[in-house]
Order: structure tokens, then sequence, then C-alpha cells
């Protein structure tokens, strides 16, 4: 249980520190894509990033995935889908362990779409 509740403050933590960097492009509107990224150690460990990249914003993530995952990236920036979902399945060679990733979308809810103020 102790063990169970020190993983849930862990992620709670992740999700806080991520939140709170996003917080700036979305005040300034700016669409991007939200990147999961999942990797296995072992049966026991997982190990979860969250990045944040646009086009203006690029993530502090390995280059070798940064380059296979950014044509991917701009093509849903092209697209601007807010419901794409996109993942990868990147195998370095003689690489372990593997990592998954997942792509959602964002796009900040523009101001446009707010009704008008009644007064």
């Amino acid at each position: 249980m102790v063990r169970l509740l020190y993983l849930l403050m862990q992620i709670s933590r992740i999700i806080y520190l991520f939140l709170n960097d996003l917080k700036n492009p979305l005040k300034k509107r700016i669409p991007g894509i939200l990147i999961t990224m999942v990797t296995r150690f072992s049966e026991e460990t997982v190990l979860i990033n969250r990045y944040w990249i646009s086009s203006i914003d690029k993530p502090d993530i390995q280059v070798e995935f940064l380059t296979r995952i950014e044509p991917v990236v701009n093509v849903m920036l092209s697209e601007k889908n807010p419901s794409d979902y996109r993942e990868i399945d990147l195998t370095m060679p003689d690489e372990e362990p593997t990592s998954l990733f997942f792509l959602e979308a964002v796009y900040p809810l523009n101001i446009w779409l707010l009704p008008e103020p009644v007064i």
C-alpha cells in the first residue's frame, strides 16, 4: 500500500510539473502535440515521460527520437485535426529498452469560440 501511495505521489508530481510547463504555450494559444513516452525496463519498472512540442517549442528529448517523431508532428500540426492521435513504436538499433510514443494533438480554445458576454 505504501509503495502504491508513493507511486501515485510521483505520478502527481510529474503531471503537475508537466502542466506547469504547458501553461505558457496554452495561454498564448499555440497548438502543439502532447508526447507521452513509455519505456519498459522490466516487469516492474516502467518510465513515463511527457513532452510538449509545437512549431515554436522543442522538447528536451534524445535527438534520435526527435528526428523520427518530428515528421509525424509536422503532419499532425498541418492537418489541424484536434482529435488526431498517433502511436509510434521506436526501437533504436542494438538498444534496449524500446519506447512507445503516444502523440495527441492539442489545440487551445480560441477566444472567438467563446460566447459574447451579456451586458
